[in-house]
This record gives structure tokens, C-alpha cells and sequence, in this order.
């Protein structure tokens, strides 16, 4: 009822400001919207209308609260929308004026900055890429074209503009640039690159003016965001160091920003990311973190989160020497930040630093480290879940000695509590099997008692019942590979659990486990005394029936050597 309403009454009236008592509650009911992701009614209201039906409203208040339901919605573009409106309002005494007779004098012009002011970033674990309604564009642009002449010509005249004497008419000028090249489809980077922009804004990096530069990083970072062509271009210009100086800035904003390109240019290619990386990308970040890490906003430590994820992602990995210092700095990351969007992201760091064996057993004397990732899996959301666990199936993959310290610190017990989440996404616990099979295939005794003993019937129902194929897969084979180790004592406490969903199995052609069900079975039985199969066979005669009844004599031939089996059949 509340997005009918917003939809089709606030999208309309808001926008016109003239519907008695609903004015004054455009600020808040933009928050609303943007709590409940409602981005496609957000998308049509403009923020101007916004700030001028607001006047009992604060409009700081609106972007402060717009910016934290940002840091979990991850749609930057309405903060930022009402962040430039902030600051538009402060310049309009002498750069409106100016801007409105341009776009009288330039109809090109005026065609590019009437575009909608947004960022294009929205956060991936991999490159940013330009976002069109909810879904993202792997592929960098969408819908490319050939080269759009109107808006090589615009960018042309803003080229010149940029190299004006005047700063009202430069930053006028670099706004627009960077509302340009903020378009959600088909955004004109190639255009903006053959109108010589990269190389000025590049020197605007440096300007006096931190509105000016604050823009230009943030056309620039847009340019970044496109192909490795596109990117090259910046980097060509000295843009890596330009941007890994202003990620030192005193300005926040202007840092923030400086991280978007970096993870932009890093997101790329293996290539781009070792070349920033011998700049000691890292170096800065851990100096960030340290001075300023619980004071930052969350949107910044979200930044440096991904920044570091990209810094580690791609084949083949970076060199050892840096995945260990970026696994140092994500472990000071996750200790000092407060969001838990860039602790997850720093946790993904972690999980794929220590890909290298020399990073993973490097931990083996940092249990305090550790001991940190296990205390977060206790009590994890789902988006530090997954990177936690993927954390965890590497390690024990790595030895025993790695898993016995994981499975000390008692995150069993969360395993099973996590089995038993209905909303637990399917990724998230195909990678919670793969730890299990990580623990089991060591063979450790001690390791797979303590599996059966926690959590064997959460996994044999996952092996039952499970919606995702893959996830039925990996429990499958967790659940036979435990049935076949386990003691006496605890096979006839399990083999009431595990007999049916093995006997099912034989049947399932989707799940194509008919030859580890057998060969578990077999072993099963074997082990089993003539009491305890009849007893268990006795229970199960009208599933093994029905089995019987679609395999024919292939089940007889394969378990008739058991007396018991024989009667039952």
C-alpha cells in the first residue's frame, strides 16, 4: 500500500509542490522510499523539487539520512543527488547565473547537463560498471554506439571552458563534465577521451579549489569505471599517483573519491592492479586505517573495503609479498571499522590473500587474528557470512594443522545454526560445504566425530531436501563420506538419518550419486550386525519397494548378498 501510494500519488504531487500538506513532507518521504528500495519511484522525482517543497524539512538532514540508507542500499546516486544540490545552492550567487546563460547560448550543452546527477558507482566485488535500473553491465558500457557528435562537440566547448582564467566558469564547467559522463547507459567516455578532457582534468587534481577538484576525481573515476582501453588513457596521464596522492587529502570527499578510481583501475585487469599496487596503495590505506579508522564515515570505510578486495582479486594473484600486506592491513580493517559492508569486503580480502600458502600459514602464529574471524562468524549477517566462511574453507583446506585451529575455536556450533537458516543464500552455503569437505577430507577422527556429533542431521537434510542442486551435491557427499568414518556407536545413532536419503539418492538422476550411494551403502551394511539390518531394513521395506520397482533387478543384484536385504526385498 505504501509503494501504490508513493508511486503513483508523492511521485506526481511531490513533483508539481503543489498539493497542500503533502509539501512539506518531501523530505521524509524520500527517506522512506529510499529505505524501502524504491529506487524506480526515486528515480522520477527530481531532487530540486525536492529542496524547494521542503521548507520545514532540513535538507542537510535529508542527505545525512539519504547517505547512511545509501551505505546499505548502495544506491549513491539519491545522496549524492541532494549532495550537489547542497552545494549547488552555496554557488548559485555567482555560478548559476553564468550556467543558465550558457545553456541558453549552447543548446548542445544544455542537452548533457540536463542529465540526471548521479554517480556511477555502484559497488561490485569486481569493477564498478554503469548501472541501468537494477541490473549491472558486466560489459562496461551499455549499448555501445558509434561516436556521438553532439556530445563530442559539447565536451569540445567544455574542454575550452576548462581552460578559462575564471574559476566560477572551470568549475561550471567540470560539474557538468562530470554529470555527463554520469549517465546510466551508453555514458560518452569515448567522446569525453577524444575531446582531450583527461589530460586537463588530470591537472585540475591539483587545483586550489576542492569543489573543482572533488569533480574532476569524480568525472575522472567515471572515465575509470569503462574498458581497459578507457582506463589506460588515465593512466597514461599519471592518473594512478595523482589518485593515490589524494587518497592522502584532508578532505574526505575528496579521499572517498580517490578510492572509487583506485578500485575502478585495480577492478580492471590483473595488470592495472599489480601497477597500482607497486605504487604502496597499501602502505597508504594501513596509514588511513590507522589514524583515521573509527572516525571515518561509513561510507568511506565501505570504500577502502572494496579498495582492498580489488587489490587482491583476479588470476593470477598478486605477487606474495603483497597479498601478505594486504592481508595485514584488511586484518587492521576488519579490527577498526565499524560497517559491516567493508568488514565483509575486507574479509573477502583476507580469503583471497591467503590463497598463497606462505600467507596461510603465516596464521598459524596469529591465532589472535584468527580468533577475530571466529568471533564475527558468531554473530555475522549474510554479507560477512560468506566471505567468512569462504575464509575458513581455505584455511582448512590448507592443512590439518590450519583446520584443527579453525575447528578450536568452536564455529561448529555456528555451522549448524547456519544449516538450519532458511534464508541462507544458495552461494553462501555451497561454500559452507566445501569447508565441511575441506574438515572431513584430512581424515582426522577427532574432526569427523565432531561433525557427526554437531550437525549430521542438519547436513543429511540438506542432502534431502535442499532447493540448489549444488548444495545437495556437496551434502550428499559430506554425509556419505561421514556415514562410511564414524565409530560403531555413532553409526547406529546416524544410519536411521542418513538410510533413506541414501536410498532415495539411487533414484535421483539429477543429483547423479548412484555410485557413492552404493559404495556407501555397501559399506554401511557390511559394517552393520545381522540385528541391526534387519531392524533397519525392516523399516524402510515400502521405500525399498518402490526403489525396487524402478531399478528392477539391479537392486537385488547389488544388496542381495545381505540375508536380511533378501527378506525385506
Amino acid at each position: 500500500r505504501l509503494e501504490s501510494f508513493l508511486n503513483v500519488s508523492l511521485k506526481r504531487k511531490i513533483g508539481t509542490g503543489n498539493t497542500p500538506g503533502l509539501s512539506s513532507l518531501a523530505g521524509p518521504f524520500v527517506i522512506v522510499m529510499a529505505a524501502n528500495g524504491m529506487s524506480s519511484a526515486l528515480e522520477e522525482i527530481d531532487t530540486r523539487d525536492v529542496v524547494q517543497t521542503s521548507p520545514s524539512f532540513s535538507l542537510a538532514k535529508v542527505a545525512k539520512e539519504l547517505k547512511k540508507l545509501d551505505s546499505r542500499t548502495h544506491h549513491h546516486k539519491f545522496s549524492h543527488r541532494v549532495r550537489d544540490r547542497l552545494r549547488e545552492e552555496r554557488l548559485r550567487s555567482f555560478a548559476r547565473r553564468h550556467q543558465i546563460q550558457r545553456e541558453k547560448e549552447h543548446a548542445i550543452n544544455r542537452n548533457l547537463a540536463v542529465q540526471p546527477d548521479k554517480k556511477v558507482e555502484p559497488r561490485n566485488r569486481h569493477k564498478s560498471r554503469l548501472q541501468h535500473g537494477n541490473n549491472w553491465i558486466e560489459g562496461g558500457l551499455l549499448d555501445k554506439a558509434e561516436s556521438n557528435p553532439l556530445a563530442l562537440a559539447a565536451f569540445r566547448e567544455l574542454e575550452m571552458q576548462l581552460q578559462d582564467a575564471d574559476t566560477t566558469v572551470i568549475a561550471a564547467a567540470v560539474i557538468n563534465i562530470r554529470r555527463a559522463l554520469s549517465r546510466s547507459t551508453s555514458a560518452p567516455i569515448d567522446e569525453a577521451i577524444e575531446a582531450g578532457l583527461v589530460p586537463r582534468l588530470i591537472e585540475l587534481l591539483q587545483h586550489s579549489d576542492e569543489s573543482i577538484v572533488f569533480n574532476a576525481c569524480w568525472g575522472l573515476s567515471n572515465i575509470v569505471s569503462g574498458d581497459k582501453d578507457q582506463t589506460q588513457v588515465v593512466l597514461d596521464e599519471d592518473g594512478a599517483s595523482q589518485f593515490l596522492r589524494l587518497l592522502s587529502s584532508t578532505n574526505l570527499d575528496i579521499k572517498e573519491q580517490a578510492g572509487w578510481a583506485l578500485g575502478n583501475i585495480c577492478g580492471e585487469s590483473e595488470r592495472l592492479r599489480d601497477q597500482v599496487l607497486t605504487e604502496n596503495i597499501l602502505l597508504t590505506i594501513d596509514g588511513i586505517l590507522q589514524e583515521q579508522g573509527p572516525m571515518l564515515n561509513q561510507s568511506f570505510q565501505e570504500t577502502l573495503g572494496w579498495l582492498l578486495t580489488n587489490c587482491t582479486r583476479g588470476t593470477p594473484p598478486p605477487h606474495v609479498h603483497h597479498a601478505q600486506q594486504a592481508c595485514d592491513v584488511a586484518l587492521r580493517a576488519i579490527s577498526v571499522i565499524q560497517s559491516e559492508r567493508g568488514i565483509g569486503d575486507a574479509i573477502w580480502c583476507v580469503a583471497l590473500a591467503i590463497q598463497h600458502e606462505e600467507v596461510r600459514n603465516s596464521l598459524l602464529s596469529r591465532t589472535e587474528a584468527v580468533q577475530t574471524l571466529a568471533d564475527l562468524f558468531g554473530t555475522a549477517n549474510d554479507y560477512v557470512f560468506h566471505p567468512l566462511i569462504r575464509c575458513f574453507s581455505v584455511l582448512s583446506k590448507g592443512s590439518k594443522e590450519l583446520a584443527h585451529l579453525v575447528l578450536d575455536l568452536g564455529i561448529i556450533q555456528t555451522v549448524k545454526t547456519m544449516l538450519n537458516r532458511p534464508t541462507l543464500p544458495e552461494e553462501a552455503a555451497s561454500d559452507l560445504f566445501v569447508f565441511l569437505e575441506s574438515v572431513i577430507e584430512h581424515d582426522v577422527p577427532e574432526h569427523t566425530s565432531m561433525l557427526i556429533d554437531v550437525c549430521f542431521e542438519e547436513i543429511a537434510n540438506s542432502a534431502a531436501v535442499h532447493s540448489g542442486l549444488a548444495v545437495r551435491q556437496r551434502a550428499h557427499w559430506a554425509m556419505c563420506k561421514l556415514v562410511v568414518c564414524a565409530t560403531l556407536d555413532r553409526l547406529a545413532r546416524i544410519i536411521p538419518i542418513a538410510f533413506p536419503v541414501l536410498l532415495a539418492s539411487l533414484v535421483d538422476s539429477s543429483l547423479s550419486m548412484e555410485e557413492l550411494s552404493t559404495s556407501s551403502l555397501n559399506r554401511v551394511l557390511e559394517r552393520l550386525s545381522s540385528e541391526q539390518r534387519r531392524q533397519l531394513l525392516g523399516q524402510h521395506s515400502q521405500q525399498i519397494a518402490t526403489i525396487a520397482h524402478q531399478l528392477g533387478d539391479a537392486l537385488q543384484v547389488e544388496f542381495g548378498k545381505y540375508a536380511e536385504f533378501e527378506d525385506a526385498f
